[in-house]
């Protein structure tokens, strides 16, 4: 989901002559509004289905827009297993002018860039993997139903239904729609790209994506035409662009991430050989006489499966759920779940 410099309550907030980009602050304040709001519709209304798992993170273009990234993980009942499904959430086609409203927003914000030999320079072109042609495989060939591809992707539904709207100069078909959500493209009015991957797929976008961190470039500045070796580690500097967005973003303390359910790293050891964390004034001899230095998550889920009988109906990755992990006291306590009673 990508921030629209045009939405109505960015504009409404600016001076006559002001634009976007001069105030990143109601552009933090109102995205993040939509991120809530988006948040809201997918996880507790559950428009695309149950979830019972997701993160997000929260990234800023070169120019400083900012837009996330959001990874679901569907409740088994509600997982894309059939071909025809997809059509049911995901659409790849231009709408008809019988809903004008979603029709605009599609050719706005949904359309791939015109590149192969329509534009040459188009950034999609330019990657080392296949040169002369679109990374995102552009145009898509065209799909009488929706299908599986070998790879695991599915082909989305492209049917050649005789529309050529102009997009940037270009005649555009099927072929160049980027997939979306019609209820939540009509809802955001904003670049919202959909997709569905399988488990191993899942993978790949947490660190391509969620955990892939900033960009980064090698370079080198020279006064010389004759550029001398250089000396990459003496010369080595280490700094990343932080644009106005992402300053106001932290100035307000938002989110840039969120992971639900939150994830615990409980250890696993062999008898004897956990680690034990010590600071170097302290003696050795008091650090191996503590009892308390050498109790860990796996310990204790042991000692409590011996000596209560509740605790020995769960699994030791189920454990969480149920008790709470305490790191300074070394100890599992029951998972306390507080009902809220709201008077009207």
């Amino acid at each position: 989901m990508t921030c629209n410099p045009n939405w109505p309550e960015i504009k409404e907030h600016l001076t006559p002559g002001e634009q976007a980009p001069h105030r990143p602050d109601i552009v933090a304040l109102v995205f993040r509004a939509k991120l809530i709001t988006l948040k809201k519709l997918i996880v507790e209304d559950s428009v695309l289905g149950e979830i019972a798992a997701y993160t997000y993170v929260v990234e800023f273009q070169k120019r400083g827009l900012p837009h996330a990234h959001l990874l679901l993980i569907m409740r088994p009942s509600y997982k894309i297993k059939e071909p025809n499904v997809f059509d049911k959430f995901i659409s790849a086609e231009i709408p008809d002018e019988s809903n004008p409203h979603l029709r605009k927003i599609i050719l706005s914000h949904m359309m791939h860039s015109p590149c192969g030999t329509a534009n040459p320079e188009c950034p999609c072109m330019k990657h080392k993997s296949s040169p002369g042609a679109c990374k995102y495989g552009y145009p898509k060939a065209f799909q009488e139903e929706t299908s599986t591809h070998e790879n695991g992707f599915p082909l989305y539904r492209r049917r050649d239904d005789g529309q050529n709207p102009i997009i940037r100069k270009f005649a555009m078909d099927n072929r160049w729609v980027i997939p979306y959500n019609p209820y939540l493209s009509a809802l955001f009015d904003c670049h919202l790209n959909v997709k569905v991957f399988s488990t191993i797929q899942v993978v790949k976008y947490i660190y391509k994506y969620v955990y892939k961190g900033h960009d980064k470039i090698s370079f080198a500045v020279s006064a010389q035409k004759d550029v001398k070796p250089v000396d990459e580690i003496e010369q080595f500097q280490n700094g990343r662009w932080v644009s106005p967005s992402e300053v106001a973003w932290r100035i307000f303390s938002f989110d840039l991430f969120e992971m639900y359910s939150p994830v615990l790293p409980i250890q696993v050891h062999l008898p004897n050989a956990q680690t034990v964390q010590f600071k170097p004034h302290e003696q050795l001899a008091g650090i191996v006489a503590s009892d308390t230095r050498s109790r860990t998550s796996l310990t204790e889920f042991f000692k409590m499966n011996a000596t209560q009988d509740g605790a020995s109906q769960f699994l030791y990755s189920e454990f969480p759920e149920h008790y709470v992990w305490n790191p300074s006291a070394k100890a599992w306590t029951k998972r306390v779940h507080i009902k809220l009673l709201l008077a009207v």
